[in-house]
């Protein structure tokens, strides 16, 4: 019975680490930690970018193996923390296996303290767009009308969330709102503003940066399959918001300001 239950915390803590954007060495470097509290001779964890396989042995039986299929995936640190946290406390006996697995599915369905509501997306979204325009040398007229784009994709991204829009359709749209209304920007505010600036600014939090870099360390760590994965997953990502951009000036560019992508 410990080994199943011991089965199971460690398929829900690789779960919620890879569905929050952990690298696939990291979850199964944790999922490993987990399993050798086990009494089982041979213990195998194996973790690609859309599944999840583990397995244990004991002598003299057949193996007890779980598989588990992944297909939402995001960016959460905060949560990749949290279960560390618990990964470590079981190992180190702080905590039995049952209130690990408590643990988990409480990071799991979200009833902990985190910073969940929309007004904190909408308003993080604003301010990283203000930021990022501040950082490539925006004017102050520019940071002004950075914090409208900015509110604008914020409310576009919060929308896509609760319609639940395939990201890379949601990527397209939100790219190409932030730059028809910066267009509208550009042509109507009577001051002068950098609009490349501010369009710039604003696709960066959809930038797949942190995708591209768990590409690398996978690859480096000798897992092919899944970094080549997750670099294919980033520049269809970076294509739609290439495309939402190129729609966007195209259709409203040269209606406004004369200029177009093509």
């Amino acid at each position: 019975m410990k080994d199943e239950q011991l089965m199971e915390t460690a398929m829900l803590a690789g779960e919620i680490m890879l569905c929050s954007g952990a690298e696939t060495y990291r979850v199964e470097d944790t999922m490993s930690h987990i399993l050798k509290n086990a009494d089982a001779e041979q213990k195998e964890v194996l973790v690609m970018m859309t599944g999840i396989m583990a397995s244990l042995k004991k002598e003299g039986q057949k193996p007890s193996t779980l598989i588990k299929r992944v297909t939402d995936r995001g960016t959460n640190l905060n949560r990749v923390v949290r279960v560390n946290e618990v990964s470590r406390k079981l190992c180190s006996g702080e905590i039995t296996v049952e209130e690990a697995y408590k643990e988990l599915k409480n990071i799991a369905s979200g009833r902990y303290k985190e910073f969940t509501s929309p007004l904190y997306h909408f308003s993080a979204t604003m301010i990283a767009v203000i930021g990022f325009t501040m950082m490539f040398g925006g004017k102050v007229n520019d940071i002004w009308a950075s914090a409208i784009v900015g509110a604008l994709l914020g409310i576009s991204m919060e929308v896509g969330r609760k319609l639940e829009v395939h990201d890379f359709v949601m990527d397209a749209i939100s790219s190409m709102v932030i730059t028809v209304f910066s267009v509208l920007l550009k042509a109507y505010l009577p001051v002068s503003i950098n609009m490349d600036t501010i369009i710039i600014s604003a696709i960066m939090p959809l930038v797949p940066g942190v995708a591209i870099t768990n590409a690398v360390r996978d690859t480096l760590q000798g897992d092919y399959i899944t970094g080549g994965s997750r670099m294919l997953e980033a520049f269809i990502k970076a294509a739609s918001i290439a495309l939402g951009v190129g729609i966007g000036m195209m259709l409203f560019g040269s209606k406004f300001i004369g200029r177009t992508v093509l």
